[in-house]
């Protein structure tokens, strides 16, 4: 049973019962962070009503023992807290919530409330905990061969017109240690190749990723940088990564762009129509 909220010597606590959301796929387009809906039951256990505020709620995921990220996404909370709450009656919340997944796996995420008027008792309180699951993907997280403390994750633009080049690689490092660690520049060396051809679209490169700052626990650092590739035609691109520093190496996935023209819609035109003057009709006869 969670923890439940403003206890009296004369009352039960109110008690809270969580919905978890389902498990979610790792997104790799957003480098694990993910929204998820989570619901709350506030329930007054007593046999008298009991006064009631608004509480606000704070979320706070773990991972095999390092805290990790959520917030409450602003915009989605249409609350109507009653004044009193009956006994037995149920007042329900719900909650978008923001959180850095950036690590596939289960995420114990901690719960707690607090009211948000003063004069009343405005001690946060822990209300429970409920289990989040990040599924695997295609490519999740590679530990860099210097430092398995850290870890990297990439993604790319995956829509890109012919000889356009807005593409970029999108690249994140994560501290999915205890502690803060500096993170040190290091080195991407791609491959672009277009599916179904066997000649190269253009010549592997190699690109600098400046991480220098430092990188809290359970945080992640990411930048972006320009894909030098002109990708010539309509098709899908596979473009192969490798991070490196120094001798050390590690292939941290395959990622795709798809290179379509878009079609150019004609604005219809309104209809012209010609102008000529009419004459009245003489003597109101047609």
């Amino acid at each position: 049973m969670p923890e439940a909220i403003a206890a009296t010597s004369d009352l039960q606590p109110l008690s809270v019962r969580i919905v978890a959301p389902p498990p979610f796929g790792y997104d790799e387009s957003e480098l694990g962070r993910a929204t998820h809906q989570v619901r709350l039951n506030v329930t007054n256990p007593n046999t008298v009503a009991v006064p009631l505020s608004p509480l606000t709620f704070r979320f706070v995921p773990k991972r095999e023992g390092v805290e990790y990220t959520c917030t409450v996404a602003p915009g989605n909370i249409a609350d109507r807290w009653p004044s009193t709450l009956n006994p037995g009656d149920t007042v329900t919340a719900e909650r978008g919530i923001t959180c850095l997944t950036p690590l596939p796996g289960r995420y114990d995420v901690d719960v707690h409330a607090r009211a948000e008027r003063g004069g009343e008792d405005t001690k946060e309180h822990f209300v429970g905990t409920f289990e989040l699951t990040i599924k695997p993907s295609k490519t999740p997280p590679v530990p860099l061969p210097w430092d398995s403390r850290l870890l990297v994750a990439a993604d790319a633009t995956k829509e890109i017109r012919p000889k356009e080049k807005s593409g970029r690689l999108f690249v994140g490092v994560i501290n999915a240690s205890k502690g803060d660690i500096a993170a040190t520049p290091f080195r991407a060396d791609l491959h672009v190749s277009q599916r179904g051809k066997k000649n190269a679209v253009c010549a592997d490169f190699s690109v600098d990723l400046p991480f220098t700052r430092s990188i809290p626990a359970g945080h992640m650092q990411s930048l972006d940088v320009p894909l030098q590739c002109n990708f010539p035609q309509e098709g899908i691109y596979d473009i192969d990564v490798t991070v490196s520093k120094g001798d050390s190496r590690a292939k941290i996935g395959r990622y795709s762009v798809r290179v379509i023209v878009v079609p150019v819609i004609p604005i219809p035109r309104p209809p012209v129509y010609d102008q000529q003057s009419i004459a009245p009709p003489v003597g109101g006869q047609t």
